[in-house]
């Protein structure tokens, strides 16, 4: 009765206190279908419960989720949910039961990443880190090894430990790897690597197309000249306009080099000759 008129916390309280006086009898067992039946219903629109709510008590009632897939499904299903709301932690939380109560193997370490990139979302690096070497295994597919590793690789930087994070992704072979560690040093100003990994993981791709391939080129160029690397700006520039075809970030590239001190000089120069080259001082 009380389930059905939204009062769900005591609904649940009646229902596991069932559970607990009586596990094994038939009453029993019809509680804990019902609060099992009753979980997914709690995220929905009709119940006006606030997801923060709704949150803590699904976590509160989750070892009554069914078991095997179906209740995986549930638990990620509103987990996913709390994360498109921007409950990271909440979202975390539920994940972390997954993780550490229902899971084993190599499925255990795929949901790992997803609890640990929500972690990171939550700004809790720390956490995330604990999660990702916690869970290692042998065995796991190429694809979720490169999540794992980039995810670890985050956490480190954001706890600010640059170096390993570098060195993480330095034998990596997947060029998102490459623009994670250009991203990771450009965060921390270190143009000549930026500028070194930006433009290699630019000159990589087949096409510079989409708007972050683009900004990859940018940053590439951009970086150069940070790091006073003139030749290097210019060499970049050059083939990087000319992929870019009429795209503006070819322009901007190249418009970058107003800012190189020896064309500006070297304009400057002409300029002052054509003023005064011929009048004697």
């Amino acid at each position: 009765m009380r389930l059905a008129g939204g009062d769900f916390d005591r609904g649940f309280a009646a229902l596991g206190q069932l559970v607990d006086l009586y596990p094994q009898s038939q009453a029993g067992l019809d509680a804990q279908d019902l609060i099992s039946a009753t979980l997914p219903r709690l995220f929905a629109d009709e119940t006006g419960l606030h997801p923060k709510e709704a949150a803590r008590l699904f976590f509160e009632n989750v070892a009554f989720a069914p078991p095997g897939r179906e209740g995986d499904a549930l638990i990620h299903e509103a987990a996913d949910k709390l994360a498109a709301l921007g409950l990271y932690r909440q979202a975390a939380q539920l994940l972390d039961h997954q993780v550490f109560k229902r899971l084993r193997g190599q499925e255990r370490a795929t949901v790992a990443a997803d609890l640990a990139d929500l972690l990171l979302q939550a700004r809790d690096a720390p956490g995330a880190l604990k999660v990702i070497r916690s869970t290692r295994i042998a065995g796991l597919t190429e694809a979720v090894n490169e999540r794992r590793r980039q995810i670890e690789s985050k956490a480190l930087a954001a706890t600010g430990k640059n170096e390993e994070a570098i060195a993480l992704l330095s034998e990596a072979p997947a060029a998102s790897d490459l623009k994670l560690r250009a991203e990771i040093n450009w965060a921390r100003r270190a143009w000549p690597e930026a500028a070194r990994d930006y433009a290699s993981y630019a000159l990589s791709l087949e096409t510079l197309a989409t708007k972050e391939e683009k900004s990859a080129a940018v940053r590439a160029a951009t970086a150069f000249l940070l790091a006073g690397d003139r030749d290097g700006y210019r060499a970049f520039s050059a083939q990087a306009a000319a992929r870019l075809g009429k795209a503006a970030e070819a322009d901007l590239i190249l418009s970058l080099g107003d800012v190189d001190r020896d064309q500006f000089l070297a304009k400057v120069m002409d300029d002052y000759r054509q003023v005064y080259g011929g009048e004697k001082s």
